[in-house]
């Protein structure tokens, strides 16, 4: 199995859709057996973002969440995540 991945979700004011996409993830990684991680890195968002993807996690090991200040932009997103993952 391989346990060399990221997945990298950039989220800008996505409050409305990020629990449903933190809990497919975590179903995908639980029913494939998946040994990955998952990066949220919320680029600047003005509204509960990083609380709503926290909670959805809800203490699942692979998933991790960073934070900009401000909008930076989906490439600055990606660039944090990648710059952050502990999967080489």
């Amino acid at each position: 199995m391989r346990t060399d991945f990221a997945v990298v979700v950039p989220a800008y004011d996505e409050a409305e859709v990020i629990a449903d996409t933190v809990v497919a993830l975590r179903d995908a990684f639980e029913r494939y057996g998946l040994d990955g991680e998952v990066i949220v890195v919320d680029d600047g968002s003005r509204d509960d973002t990083a609380r709503i993807a926290t909670e959805a996690a809800d203490g699942w090991s692979a998933f991790r969440l960073f934070r900009h200040r401000v909008n930076l932009g989906k490439t600055e997103a990606m660039l944090t995540a990648a710059a952050r993952t502990t999967r080489t």
